[in-house]
């Protein structure tokens, strides 16, 4: 069977869950005797916008498109021409039997609609909640709140503030730059990178300010909720959800359940084989591991510690990895405040120290603000027998009920996560009686390819 995978970014440059899964994913197929290709996307302003790079990345082979968010309208960042034209073009050289998508940001829906034309079978893979939220489908307001519904004036506010497509400027930068790289093979778009970074003013504390209502957001937001609920989720042959909590959300969305698969996520276990964990210290041994936003919480962890007495923090040995590329005011922050505390930020973790590092970790906190669906770190944390902490929301919490291989705290809240770790550091013997219970609640990347070809099998057959 030949397979499309699509996908929003992808590896080596972005080593986050949807990424490192569709990888893994590829190469389980690939193992299984399919023929797999990923189409990614990448914003790159280097190369000309729409334009076709194609690479191969630890056996995998890969087309990215080239998006540097040139947008004209905002309807663009969810129903894009060129995009499309490029998609087709990518049909038509692999020629594949069944398309699944693991995400459609920088895409567009209307690849669903191809694919019907093409009498393809089309499947996606609910890794967040990007069809009923377009800001990164995180549910989140500017001001960092979660939506706990969505309301159309809420929405309109959040996307008057939200920056969705690059500035005039940007474009003609970009497009310089792409045609130099061009003609000469020079890349000058990295120290354009360092140069705008270094030179954006300071965003400093200033208090949120509510952005007013635009009666035309409101318009734009209704049509891509129409184009959504009627141009893609019909033209899907199946929606996999791997957690409970998204899977009840998009069903009171108006997926319908009869083409709505629970299928927990599967991850790649070859590299945790053997796995030894290293002697336990005289000092509990406490890990972040995550990309260095706010939303994923490594402020949270923090100031938890900052509010430990000294004499519990003898007990106690903090490490923070993560690329701080995303928000580096925030990382030089965190670092600061980091070794104020004794502790220490790491910056990013290669892929391939992830096993030795969590042989050295008997507590993985996971302090994330949003609602997170399966995330990959619980998953490889439960693999290897290591406890975590977790904020109290969606498939996160829901990981650690099931498994009960660890601990839930008040998301976004510093002290009930103070009085979680305090308490363990007195008792660390509850640390190590959780965290040998995980192992059973995992699926292998092997059970993925082989669950997914089954639904790809049954959609050919009808």
């Amino acid at each position: 069977m030949r397979v499309l995978l699509v996908s929003h970014r992808s590896l080596p440059r972005h080593p986050a869950g949807t990424e490192v899964h569709t990888h893994s994913l590829a190469r389980a197929l690939v193992a299984a005797g399919h023929e797999v290709l990923v189409y990614t996307a990448e914003k790159d302003v280097s190369r000309r916008h729409m334009s076709l790079n194609r690479r191969e990345h630890d056996g995998v082979r890969y087309v990215e498109l080239v998006n540097n968010l040139f947008h004209e309208s905002f309807e663009q960042t969810y129903r894009s021409q060129p995009a499309e034209v490029r998609f087709g073009e990518v049909l038509d050289a692999f020629r594949p039997d069944v398309v699944h998508a693991a995400h459609l940001l920088y895409h567009s829906i209307g690849y669903a609609a191809i694919c019907e034309q093409l009498d393809l079978p089309f499947f996606m893979t609910l890794f967040d909640f990007w069809l009923m939220c377009p800001r990164f489908g995180q549910r989140r307001y500017l001001d960092g709140s979660l939506c706990a519904t969505i309301e159309p004036e809420r929405c309109a506010r959040c996307m008057a503030g939200f920056k969705h497509a690059a500035t005039a400027t940007e474009r003609r930068v970009g497009r310089a730059l792409a045609g130099l790289r061009g003609a000469t093979g020079v890349d000058l778009a990295p120290l354009a990178k360092r140069v705008a970074a270094g030179s954006a003013a300071p965003t400093g504390s200033t208090a949120f300010v509510e952005p007013e209502l635009d009666p035309r957001w409101l318009d734009a937001l209704a049509e891509r909720e129409r184009a959504m609920r009627e141009e893609l989720v019909p033209r899907v042959a199946g929606f996999v959800a791997p957690s409970h909590f998204l899977e009840s959300e998009f069903l009171a969305w108006g997926l319908p359940a009869g083409r709505t698969h629970f299928l927990r996520t599967g991850i790649d276990l070859l590299p945790f084989e053997g796995f030894v964990r290293e002697p336990r210290a005289e000092r509990l041994r406490v890990r972040f591991i995550g990309t260095v936003v706010a939303h994923k919480g490594p402020q949270v962890l923090v100031e938890a510690f900052e509010r430990l007495e000294p004499s519990v923090r003898e007990k106690l040995q903090l490490d923070l990895h993560g690329p701080g590329s995303h928000a580096p005011e925030l990382a030089a922050d965190l670092e600061r405040r980091a070794a104020a505390l004794g502790a220490r930020y790491h910056g990013a973790l290669e892929r391939a120290g992830l096993a030795a590092t969590l042989a050295r970790t008997d507590l993985l906190v996971v302090p994330s603000l949003w609602y997170e669906n399966a995330p990959l770190v619980i998953l490889e944390a439960l693999a290897t027998g290591t406890a975590v902490a977790v904020s109290d929301l969606g498939g996160m919490a829901e990981l650690v009920r099931e498994s009960e291989a660890g601990f839930a705290f008040r998301a976004g809240d510093a002290t009930a996560l103070a009085e979680l770790i305090a308490g363990l550091a007195s008792d660390p013997e509850r640390v190590i009686a959780v965290a040998a219970r995980g192992r059973g609640a995992l699926r292998s990347i092997d059970e993925d390819a082989r669950d997914f070809a089954a639904l790809y099998d049954a959609a050919l057959a009808r």
